[in-house]
């Protein structure tokens, strides 16, 4: 009898200190790992906000301290490129020439109002034509972007006399990232240029 009872509080007792090794596994080393792996799935979905609590000096701080250290970065890079790209769009969309570009697919993914204005179509009407019908002319866009470094022409288009850049774009590796087209208007340019050769003409 007295050895059963002495069993029986030796069970208790190590169901006892499991239960607290577990408890305090749970607490000092799940928790943290859970909180770590639940903040990285967040930040993989693009939400950088995400900050664990270090609460503890051992491996597992220091990857809560290196996973806010890289989330910082990386906010502070994306800020960066994002105040970029709004000031390349600002230069773009004020741009007195057209611009028309298209993605690897050929697909036209960028006109600003300056192209608009010049060919006469909306964005909307040019994507649908696709960039090689942007001057009605797919034969000779086809050639431009044939050429090592791109075509230039000046032609008249919607009443308008526009000097004309495409070429296919390239990354720096050389594969092709897509094309784009540069619409110069020198309607005002090539009238001076004909008013002064008449002048010339009328003085000699």
């Amino acid at each position: 009898r007295t050895r059963l009872h002495s069993l029986a509080v030796a069970s208790v007792g190590l169901v006892a200190i499991m239960s607290l090794v577990g408890y305090m596994v749970g607490r000092s080393v799940v928790r943290p790992l859970a909180r770590v792996t639940e903040a990285m799935s967040e930040a993989s979905s693009g939400n950088l906000q995400q900050q664990v609590p270090v609460e503890a000096r051992d491996e597992l701080g220091q990857m809560a301290r290196s996973f806010n250290t890289m989330t910082l970065e990386l906010r502070s890079t994306y800020e960066g490129l994002h105040r970029e790209q709004d000031k390349l769009n600002t230069i773009i969309f004020s741009a007195n020439e057209g611009i028309v570009v298209t993605d690897t697919e050929g697909n036209v993914v960028l006109v600003n109002p300056a192209a608009e204005r010049l060919l006469g179509k909306s964005a909307e009407k040019i994507q649908q034509d696709g960039f090689a019908n942007l001057l009605d002319a797919p034969e000779q866009m086809a050639l431009w972007l044939s050429q090592e470094h791109g075509g230039t022409e000046i032609l008249t288009y919607n009443q308008h006399i526009l000097n004309i850049i495409a070429s296919t774009t390239q990354d720096d590796e050389g594969h092709v990232t897509g094309s784009a087209c540069l619409l110069r208007d020198i309607t005002e340019q090539k009238r001076l240029e004909e008013e002064l050769r008449r002048l010339a003409t009328t003085d000699a």
